[in-house]
Protein backbone atom coordinates (compact mmCIF):
# COMPACT_ATOMS: atom_id res chain seq x y z
CA UNK A 1 0.00 0.00 0.00
CA UNK A 2 1.58 3.27 -0.95
CA UNK A 3 1.58 6.22 1.28
CA UNK A 4 -0.96 9.00 -0.14
CA UNK A 5 0.77 11.90 0.19
CA UNK A 6 3.80 10.47 -2.10
CA UNK A 7 1.47 8.98 -4.39
CA UNK A 8 -0.12 12.49 -4.72
CA UNK A 9 3.13 14.60 -5.09
CA UNK A 10 2.60 16.66 -8.27
CA UNK A 11 -1.00 16.34 -8.91
CA UNK A 12 -2.58 19.69 -8.80
CA UNK A 13 -4.65 20.34 -6.32
CA UNK A 14 -8.47 22.23 -6.03
CA UNK A 15 -9.46 25.42 -5.50
CA UNK A 16 -10.70 24.88 -1.79
CA UNK A 17 -7.50 23.32 -0.95
CA UNK A 18 -5.36 26.55 -2.14
CA UNK A 19 -7.56 28.70 -0.11
CA UNK A 20 -7.10 26.66 2.95
CA UNK A 21 -3.42 26.34 2.29
CA UNK A 22 -3.27 30.13 1.68
CA UNK A 23 -5.28 30.47 5.63
CA UNK A 24 -2.82 27.96 7.50
CA UNK A 25 -0.21 30.19 5.58
CA UNK A 26 -1.74 33.49 7.25
CA UNK A 27 -1.66 31.84 10.73
CA UNK A 28 1.41 30.47 10.50
CA UNK A 29 2.83 33.90 9.73
CA UNK A 30 1.79 35.01 13.06
CA UNK A 31 4.21 34.44 15.02
CA UNK A 32 6.77 35.27 12.85
CA UNK A 33 5.37 38.67 12.90
CA UNK A 34 5.16 39.10 16.41
CA UNK A 35 8.33 37.64 16.86
CA UNK A 36 10.17 41.68 17.14
CA UNK A 37 8.14 42.78 19.28
CA UNK A 38 8.17 40.26 21.90
CA UNK A 39 12.35 40.11 21.35
CA UNK A 40 12.32 44.13 21.97
CA UNK A 41 10.14 43.69 24.84
CA UNK A 42 12.48 41.35 26.51
CA UNK A 43 15.03 43.56 25.88
CA UNK A 44 14.09 45.92 27.99
CA UNK A 45 13.07 43.38 30.62
CA UNK A 46 16.66 42.65 30.88
CA UNK A 47 17.47 45.96 32.58
CA UNK A 48 14.96 44.81 35.55
CA UNK A 49 13.13 48.19 35.54
CA UNK A 50 10.81 48.95 38.18
CA UNK A 51 7.62 46.95 36.28
CA UNK A 52 8.55 44.06 34.22
CA UNK A 53 5.33 42.49 32.36
CA UNK A 54 6.64 38.64 31.55
CA UNK A 55 4.60 35.98 29.44
CA UNK A 56 5.52 32.92 29.66
CA UNK A 57 4.10 31.58 26.45
CA UNK A 58 5.76 34.16 24.22
CA UNK A 59 9.04 32.40 25.09
CA UNK A 60 7.45 29.28 23.51
CA UNK A 61 6.09 31.09 20.80
CA UNK A 62 9.78 32.64 20.14
CA UNK A 63 10.60 29.03 20.15
CA UNK A 64 8.09 27.83 17.43
CA UNK A 65 9.59 29.97 14.82
CA UNK A 66 11.17 27.54 12.76
CA UNK A 67 9.11 25.32 12.15
CA UNK A 68 6.11 28.21 11.38
CA UNK A 69 8.61 29.54 9.02
CA UNK A 70 9.07 26.34 7.17
CA UNK A 71 5.53 25.38 7.32
CA UNK A 72 4.72 28.98 5.96
CA UNK A 73 6.91 28.35 3.00
CA UNK A 74 5.65 25.34 2.27
CA UNK A 75 1.85 26.06 2.76
CA UNK A 76 2.60 29.55 0.58
CA UNK A 77 4.08 27.89 -2.17
CA UNK A 78 1.09 25.03 -2.55
CA UNK A 79 -1.39 28.16 -2.29
CA UNK A 80 0.58 29.84 -5.30
CA UNK A 81 1.80 27.11 -7.35
CA UNK A 82 -1.45 24.82 -6.93
CA UNK A 83 0.76 21.77 -6.98
CA UNK A 84 1.51 19.69 -4.07
CA UNK A 85 5.60 19.01 -4.02
CA UNK A 86 5.55 19.27 0.12
CA UNK A 87 7.42 16.05 -0.19
CA UNK A 88 10.25 17.86 -1.18
CA UNK A 89 10.24 19.95 1.86
CA UNK A 90 10.52 16.78 3.88
CA UNK A 91 14.19 17.57 4.36
CA UNK A 92 13.94 21.18 5.45
CA UNK A 93 11.05 20.65 7.94
CA UNK A 94 13.11 17.83 9.61
CA UNK A 95 15.78 20.24 10.72
CA UNK A 96 13.61 22.81 11.60
CA UNK A 97 11.42 20.59 13.59
CA UNK A 98 14.66 19.56 15.10
CA UNK A 99 15.56 23.17 16.22
CA UNK A 100 12.11 23.86 17.11
CA UNK A 101 11.82 20.84 19.97
CA UNK A 102 15.10 22.35 20.89
CA UNK A 103 14.17 25.50 21.23
CA UNK A 104 11.12 24.56 23.33
CA UNK A 105 13.58 23.25 26.31
CA UNK A 106 15.91 25.82 25.83
CA UNK A 107 12.28 28.17 26.37
CA UNK A 108 11.01 26.10 29.46
CA UNK A 109 14.92 27.06 30.87
CA UNK A 110 14.30 30.46 30.37
CA UNK A 111 10.80 31.18 31.88
CA UNK A 112 12.05 29.04 35.06
CA UNK A 113 15.56 31.07 35.14
CA UNK A 114 13.91 34.53 34.56
CA UNK A 115 11.81 34.14 37.00
CA UNK A 116 14.23 32.81 39.31
CA UNK A 117 16.37 35.68 39.08
CA UNK A 118 13.47 38.46 39.42
CA UNK A 119 12.46 36.55 42.73
CA UNK A 120 16.13 37.17 43.54
CA UNK A 121 16.54 40.59 42.32
CA UNK A 122 13.35 41.57 45.03
CA UNK A 123 10.36 41.53 42.81
CA UNK A 124 6.57 40.67 43.65
CA UNK A 125 3.93 39.84 41.58
CA UNK A 126 0.58 41.68 40.96
CA UNK A 127 -2.47 39.28 40.40
CA UNK A 128 -3.79 37.91 37.08
CA UNK A 129 -6.23 39.23 35.36
CA UNK A 130 -7.04 35.99 33.85
CA UNK A 131 -5.35 32.82 33.81
CA UNK A 132 -3.75 33.76 29.71
CA UNK A 133 -2.98 37.41 30.94
CA UNK A 134 0.64 37.99 31.93
CA UNK A 135 2.25 37.90 34.82
CA UNK A 136 3.81 41.68 36.20
CA UNK A 137 6.70 41.60 38.59
CA UNK A 138 6.97 45.10 40.52
CA UNK A 139 9.63 46.40 42.73
CA UNK A 140 7.03 48.50 44.68
CA UNK A 141 3.60 47.47 45.66
CA UNK A 142 2.02 50.74 44.60
CA UNK A 143 1.98 49.84 41.18
CA UNK A 144 -0.27 47.12 41.87
CA UNK A 145 -2.55 49.78 43.31
CA UNK A 146 -2.37 51.88 40.03
CA UNK A 147 -3.27 48.85 37.61
CA UNK A 148 -6.13 48.08 40.18
CA UNK A 149 -4.60 44.99 40.79
CA UNK A 150 -4.36 43.26 44.39
CA UNK A 151 0.11 42.40 45.90
CA UNK A 152 0.09 38.27 44.82
CA UNK A 153 3.51 38.26 46.71
CA UNK A 154 5.47 41.51 48.04
CA UNK A 155 8.81 42.82 47.03
CA UNK A 156 11.58 42.32 49.10
CA UNK A 157 11.83 45.70 50.05
CA UNK A 158 8.25 46.47 51.00
CA UNK A 159 8.92 43.83 53.63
Amino acid sequence: MKNKLIANVGETVTIKERLSSLLVAGIFSLGCIFAPSIISNYIISFTYPDVISFNRLETFILAIIPASAVYFLMFFHLSITGKNYLAKFKPILIYSLRLTAFLLVVAFIFNWHFTTVLDQHGYGTCWKRSLYSETVYIKDAEECKKRGSEVLRKPRSAY
